[in-house]
């Protein structure tokens, strides 16, 4: 007899692709077909939608104009009861605050991924301690929460009693990245000649991830360098975008050595084209752009938070320069370029970091356990009738 299918609802606040976007498109494409049905939510549309559709994965979005809305809460609990998932899987705080009520009113268990908390210390007193009880809220009522790194482990121990929560990293598809052909064309379109040193930032341009602090330090090291082969390409779009722009038209003698692109979706053919990938970072979960990059083989220059130097060693896999400290990136940017030519075992320790432990079958098999689990905390599902 042939067992049915685990059928397995994603959940996921927005269809843009992020760090969490492309974890779900990861799951949808590699979790086992022949165990499990997969459907993906989503509350906006997007390029993840687009990739869904194209890859005929099914998928819904529920636009949420406002969460008090009746009419979004219906239609939520309307789909969820044709779906009838065995498991939901959100994905972030928000996705977990519209799915987890309707959830337990009809007893289906919820796995919670965090992709980087919402709470940080720099916050207000208020938004800080509202989101904290949030996500306490979340986690508590979660059936299994899952980190994606140790150090988003260690801050849930810190803030919440009695907190559990699986470490799953983010897996690489390293098929992706072992190596384009493209290096040349890319170059060619951003006007880039072959032999310059490229600095890449490939990333949503807001505050978190700290595209302003970048520019300032690659204009640094260009005025105190007589360089005409060092070049940074940014690609990505986000609050910050205007400014970024602003801050390159109001440099003209810089400006020439820098290159804009909007999200690509081409991102294993952007990293064959960059030498130094840089994440200057003042949170994350666990970037997985940074992954990606260490997957391409590429040197990394990374901030000193803890998600990063879970990954990068200083010197060993990568470089890492303390966090928000324009000397600190500076300097290790002017030893980047000055011994370029040196560091190519970095790179090749940087693919075997990932080989090692971020591999995308490593994520799945994870995964689909604890998928497996959390069907057994629930013995017996009951649908409003």
């Amino acid at each position: 007899m042939i067992e049915p299918k685990i059928r397995i609802l994603h959940a996921i606040r927005q269809g843009k692709v992020g760090g969490g976007e492309t974890h779900v498109l990861q799951l949808a494409q590699f979790l086992n077909s022949d165990k499990f049905d997969l459907y993906v939510l989503s509350f906006t549309d997007g390029p993840m939608i687009d990739q869904l559709n194209a890859c005929h994965i099914q998928n819904k979005v529920i636009p949420v104009h406002s969460p008090a809305n009746l009419l979004f809460w219906i239609k939520l609990y309307r789909y969820l009861r044709q779906v009838q998932p065995h498991v939901i899987h959100v994905h972030g705080s928000r996705a977990a605050a519209f799915l987890l009520p309707i959830a337990r009113i009809l007893r289906i268990p919820v796995v919670y991924t965090i992709h980087g908390w919402s709470i940080h210390p720099d916050q207000g007193f208020i938004k800080f301690h509202f989101r904290r009880f949030f996500e306490r809220w979340i986690t508590s009522n979660a059936t299994v929460n899952v980190n994606v790194s140790i150090a988003d482990q260690q801050i849930g121990n810190k803030y919440f009693q009695n907190y559990h929560a699986e470490i799953v990293h983010y897996g690489i598809d390293v098929s992706r990245f072992s190596g384009s052909s493209m290096r040349r064309n890319i170059r060619s379109e951003f006007n880039v000649p072959d032999d310059a040193i490229l600095f890449g930032f490939i990333a949503r341009m807001t505050v978190q991830k700290q595209p302003l602090f970048l520019l300032r330090a690659f204009e640094k090291l260009i005025s105190s360098h007589n360089v005409d082969n060092v070049y940074l390409l940014m690609v990505g779009n986000g609050e910050l975008r205007t400014e970024v722009e602003n801050f390159i038209e109001s440099h003209p003698q810089f400006s020439r050595y820098v290159r804009l692109s909007d999200f690509r979706q081409d991102v294993a053919e952007i990293l064959s084209a960059i030498d130094i990938y840089c994440l200057p970072s003042l949170w994350e979960g666990m970037p997985i752009g940074l992954l990606e990059a260490l997957s391409s083989g590429k040197i990394v220059l990374v901030s000193d938070i803890s998600q990063n130097t879970e990954v990068v060693s200083d010197g060993i896999n990568g470089y890492v320069f303390r966090v928000n400290d324009l000397n600190s990136i500076l300097n290790k940017m002017n030893f980047l370029i000055t011994h370029f030519n040196e560091l190519s075992h970095i790179g090749s320790e940087a693919n075997r970091t990932i080989h090692r432990s971020f591999t995308i079958h490593q994520s799945i098999s994870q995964i689909e356990r604890i998928y497996e689990r959390a069907i057994r905390t629930h013995e017996h599902f009951v649908y409003a009738s």
